[in-house]
């Protein structure tokens, strides 16, 4: 992965990867935080 990310790479996640984003950190914070 490259550091300079185009603007089409951006507008890509800025879209689903905002929603993968949300399901990530609620995954990692679920299974980090709550189960421990």
């Amino acid at each position: 992965m490259t550091v300079a990310m185009p603007e089409a790479v951006v507008a890509i996640t800025g879209a689903s990867g905002a929603q993968y984003g949300v399901r990530l950190v609620d995954e990692l914070l679920g299974a980090g935080g709550r189960s421990a």
